[in-house]
């Protein structure tokens, strides 16, 4: 019989790790077929030993404790204590084991430890009578609409997308941007000459993933205003391409930092008068412009009115008017 060695290759503060057979599918084999099926993995007696908030699973036993996904293993729980408000299987924190952990309307069954909308067919009503991955959905097409089909297996579809009623031809996109069915699914093109179609010539049709292809641009020459980068239309590339000489994100801004700007603050893209009352004088600083008040306290404080008015000091009567003087006298209140 073939030996097979487990030897620990680092003891380190922040864990231990060991070599440990493993097999084509990732289940644990006592003898791999040949040495390069040994992989390191992280085993701990622990918690200190595990990073990034993990715990020490310990000497636990998963036939036994369904909280314990492997033994000595740096995992998210050891026991629904570590899972405040949720619970603990195999290592991980979940959102329920059954039914009663689930009460938002809509979401009242447990499927696969998540509440979700149904966990079995009887949990759906006649519209969409089927349960698939949690989610309730039609049976045949006679749940969906004239011009739609019904396909309840993800393999009939394109990865990724929602089972259900989907388009079965062109006619069930119209009017909702993407116009072309393809494989239950609106998309906007299949070909380049459909962008050209619907954008213009020298359009081009990208593959958005799995869901979805949409009409972008190759060239410069296809933005009616601005520059063709990474198949869309964007207002710039770099600063040369704007007015303010500053570009971020692709789009044209006043100032990406407070150098740009002659108040010398630059907040969210765009220059501001002040960031504090102390730099407006006897003013406020409210939304970011020095005014004169924020409240009517400020204009009395003033003498300049009892009313705060958009920032603006206004007045009631003439003994109100004390802090302008002109001509050896007070100021008045005029309308």
């Amino acid at each position: 019989m073939r030996t097979v060695k487990f030897f620990v290759v680092g003891a380190l503060a922040a864990g231990l790790f060991a070599c440990q057979p493993k097999n084509d599918v990732g289940e644990y084999e006592p003898y791999p077929e040949d040495e390069e099926a040994l992989f390191c993995q992280e085993i701990c007696t622990l918690d200190t030993h595990c990073l990034g908030g993990l715990v020490c699973s310990g000497d636990c036993d998963p036939d036994v404790d369904d909280a314990c996904g492997a033994p000595n293993t740096c995992v998210e729980c050891k026991n629904d204590a570590g899972c405040p408000g949720a619970f603990c299987i195999a290592g991980e924190c979940v959102e329920c084991v059954d039914d009663s952990a689930c009460t938002v309307p809509g979401a009242t069954h447990c499927f696969e430890n998540a509440c979700s909308e149904c966990a079995e067919d009887v949990d759906c009503g006649p519209g969409a009578p089927r349960c698939l991955d949690g989610v309730c959905t039609c049976a045949g097409s006679a749940q969906c609409a004239a011009d739609e089909r019904c396909m309840y297996t993800t393999d009939s579809i394109r990865p990724g997308s929602v089972p259900g009623c989907v388009c079965k031809d062109n006619s069930a996109c119209a009017g909702i941007g993407p116009e072309i069915c393809i494989v239950g699914i609106c998309i906007e093109c299949e070909f380049d000459a459909h962008c050209e179609a619907l954008v213009g010539p020298g359009s081009k049709c990208f593959d958005g993933g799995t869901l979805f292809s949409y009409c972008g641009c190759s060239t410069d020459a296809d933005c009616d205003d601005g520059y063709c980068v990474g198949s869309e239309c964007v207002e710039c590339r770099n600063g040369t391409d704007c007015v303010s000489g500053q570009c971020e994100a692709n789009a044209c801004v006043e100032c990406t930092v407070d150098a740009h700007c002659t108040s010398n603050h630059c907040l969210d893209n765009l220059c501001v008068e002040c960031l504090a009352d102390a730099e407006c004088g006897d003013g406020k600083c409210v939304a970011n412009a020095c005014v004169q008040c924020r409240e009517g306290a400020d204009c009395v404080a003033l003498q300049l009115g009892s009313v705060c008015a958009e920032g603006e000091c206004q007045c009631t009567a003439d003994s109100e008017c004390a802090g302008i003087v002109e001509n050896g006298g007070s100021g008045v209140c005029l309308p």
